[in-house]
């Protein structure tokens, strides 16, 4: 560390030689040439305390790489601050760049799977880089503390072990889903009533969070449709909730009277209650799940839930947080270097925060992103302190939990790492086999396409992995899985799908037999739509001033109507339906003259309308468990009707229009299969009609549901 005129300057020593520093754009503080050092640092500012000094040396102290786990591809470099502490940990990431040569590259298997190494003080790590450029042949990566570092070939071995527990990590955080179960919870239990019976309601959000379709939201979150979310709830909510009340009213043997009172479905939501004292529990639960949509912005909280609940599986993926829980889980000695903190004691979270510094920071500001998301604006002062609090005991309640569930993450990876020795067996990780181009895929990518396929197959047949050969009932053959999977992965979807239906592992939505005609209902948020506007004026008219007053009013009704849903063999869509609406326009003007004379007057129009509309060309998937999301699908409109003026002489037109500006549309489509059902959910906005006679000051909600199930039988 030099100091000059009172300020501190960072030095970084390579080869006993001082390297020159300069500042880059944004600020930071450069160190090294990759040319002349075969590495560059990039410190940002604040990154260090003020009395600290950063050095970097080659160096031949560390352990040796063992054989069977990567290859090395440079120096080792031993990157170290002089602290008293023993804390040597960074306030801001340090950016690492290191430089590959020519023939080192030349001898490369996979160059896309590239690793840092990084010695934790009694083994090599292999961390993922934050870049790897082939064209310039250099690796970069991004820490947060000191240790001996160099780029290196991970071994395929090396990279199916950590893959494997990288899915389980995953796999565990997946079923943990504490931001959604929670966010759950308070969405039901917000309608239900607070004292609704504790087991009930554990009962209904546990099946909700075990719903396969309920999970898909983690892959849908990225879209932040509010609509899709309240459909996918709401759907899930129903199915689950009737089936339990049915349970339990089978429990109480028909005594329902606690049960309708613990519900809390007094008032608002009487006619839940009275729907279960019926044993019309289908119906009690869509009405709940109405009362949930009424009371919540349900989709905006899932979307909220989802993202923070993705962040939370995509944060186990730093090796930062996972070497902040193995501290957590073991302590830390002060004389053994690991990740660059200090002494610390077993399950001393308390000290392992303080200790993480430009991690714990980061977590932060994601929570203050999550919170400026959901509530549009930056949080108050006393809500960031409430945030950073919430953060760092949401980290804590994570390393407690996981904890509790080691067991369960250590047998997944036991799974994972013996599935994939199956698939290597059967030749799925040869390259230019079953689909494998490594040219378009690396190694790493590979594995991940596998277990994935893998965790397909069990979501599509609802079945768990046996590797002892049982192949029946609840249990799929890992051999039966892997067939499926180098079918998936070689031939693509549609065999996959012939394969499972061939095997028997799944029943089918089959088109070929459920297309046809079908009716449902469109259903209106609102039947009767009226808008009042007043408006006011004094003019001088000869010798004397007229002040006028007008009030017009627009009136329509219309009922909930039969819509018509055709489902073509091509899987084509057509919704179609007849719309009456009758209403009136009336003027109501006053007049008064200065001289003491006034009247009045009434202009009124009645009409009727019959709106014929329809929705064409409509494509849809229906393979197994096929999704379709469609946004703002716009029909074609023929309109007939009758307009009465009734003012004075009182004029009669019919109304005939082929075509239009755009009255309605389908805001939001989607469609799922499950098993042989084809559910279908549309979301639509009618807007005001031509001419301005029918006129809305903003569109009207409608909705449509309908489900339709294949026969059985063959096609």
């Amino acid at each position: 560390m030099i100091k000059m005129n009172g300020r501190i300057w960072l030095s970084v020593v390579l080869a006993g030689l001082m390297l020159s520093g300069c500042k880059n754009k944004s600020g930071d503080k450069v160190y090294g040439d990759l040319a002349r050092d075969g590495v560059e640092i990039s410190m940002p500012q604040g990154a260090l305390e003020d009395n600290d000094s950063l050095t970097i040396v080659k160096s031949d102290q560390a352990q040796p790489i063992k054989e069977g786990e990567a290859m090395l591809l440079g120096d080792i470099y031993d990157m170290d601050i002089a602290v008293a502490d023993g804390i040597k940990r960074f306030y801001e990431p340090l950016t690492l760049k290191f430089e590959i040569k020519q023939e080192k590259w030349d001898k490369l298997e996979n160059p896309q799977d590239l690793a840092i190494a990084y010695y934790d003080g009694s083994a090599w790590e292999y961390l993922i880089p934050d870049e790897i450029d082939p064209e310039n042949k250099t690796v970069t990566f991004t820490t947060y503390h000191c240790s001996f570092l160099s780029p290196v070939e991970p071994t395929e071995e090396q990279i199916i072990d950590q893959e494997s527990y990288n899915q389980a990590l995953a796999q565990y955080n997946l079923m943990n889903n504490s931001q959604l179960k929670k966010t759950t919870e308070s969405l039901v239990k917000s309608v239900m009533g607070e004292k609704v019976d504790k087991s009930l309601l554990q009962d209904i959000v546990e099946g909700m969070m075990n719903q396969n379709d309920f999970t898909q939201l983690l892959k849908a979150g990225a879209n932040g449709n509010s609509k899709e979310f309240q459909n996918q709830f709401v759907a899930t909510y129903t199915q689950v909730t009737a089936n339990t009340l049915w349970a339990y009213s089978a429990n109480l043997a028909g005594d329902l009277g606690d049960l309708g009172a613990n519900l809390g479905l007094a008032g608002a939501f009487g006619t839940s209650a009275a729907m279960i004292g019926e044993g019309n529990y289908e119906d009690a639960a869509k009405e709940l799940a109405r009362g949930i949509i009424e009371t919540h912005p349900v989709g905006k909280l899932m979307v909220n839930a989802v993202n923070v609940t993705q962040r939370q599986i995509d944060r186990w993926k730093s090796e930062e947080i996972e070497a902040a829980y193995q501290i957590y889980l073991n302590g830390k000695e002060p004389t053994i270097p690991f990740w660059g903190y200090g002494s610390i004691e077993a399950g001393d979270f308390d000290e392992i925060w303080n200790q993480m510094r430009g991690v714990g920071r980061q977590i932060i500001i994601d929570a203050t992103a999550d919170f400026r998301e959901l509530n549009g604006r930056e949080p108050t002062e006393t809500e960031q302190n409430q945030i950073e609090k919430d953060a760092k005991n949401t980290l804590r309640d994570e390393f407690e939990q996981r904890h509790l569930k080691e067991s369960i993450i250590k047998d997944a990876q036991k799974k994972n790492q013996e599935m994939i020795a199956i698939m290597k067996d059967l030749n799925l990780l040869t390259k230019d086999r079953y689909g494998y181009d490594p040219d378009q895929m690396t190694y790493r990518q590979r594995v991940e396409q596998l277990l994935n396929a893998r965790n397909r197959i069990l979501q599509d047949t609802r079945k768990k992995i046996s590797f002892v050969g049982w192949d029946e009932g609840e249990w799929i053959d890992a051999y039966t899985v892997t067939e499926l999977v180098s079918i998936l992965v070689r031939d693509g979807q549609e065999a996959y799908e012939q394969a499972l239906v061939e095997k028997g592992l799944v029943e089918t939505f089959d088109l070929a037999r459920a297309a046809g005609d079908y009716q449902a209902t469109l259903t209106f948020a609102n039947n009767n739509v009226t808008s009042t506007k007043n408006e006011s004026e004094t003019a001088k008219q000869g010798d004397m001033s007229r002040k006028s007053s007008r009030t017009m009013t627009r009136s329509s009704d219309f009922a909930n109507v039969p819509v018509n849903v055709h489902l073509g063999l091509d899987g084509m869509l057509k919704i179609s339906y007849d719309l009456t609406m009758n209403g009136n326009y009336t003027i109501n003007n006053d007049y008064e003259y200065s001289n003491g004379e006034s009247y009045s007057s009434v202009y009124q129009e009645v009409y009727s309308y019959t709106f014929k509309e329809s929705f064409t060309n409509i494509k849809i998937n229906t393979g197994i468990n096929a999704t379709t999301n469609l946004n703002r699908i716009i029909g074609d409109r023929y309109t007939t009707g009758q307009q009465k003026i009734t003012e004075e002489s009182g004029v009669v037109r019919d109304l005939v229009h082929d075509s239009g500006p755009v009255s309605c549309y389908i805001e939001k489509l989607t469609t799922r299969v499950v098993n042989r059902k084809l559910v279908i959910n549309a979301q639509f906005d009618f807007n005001q009609y031509v001419d301005g006679v029918v006129y809305f000051d903003s569109a009207i909600p409608a909705s449509l549901t309908l489900e339709i199930t294949s026969p059985e039988g063959d096609s």
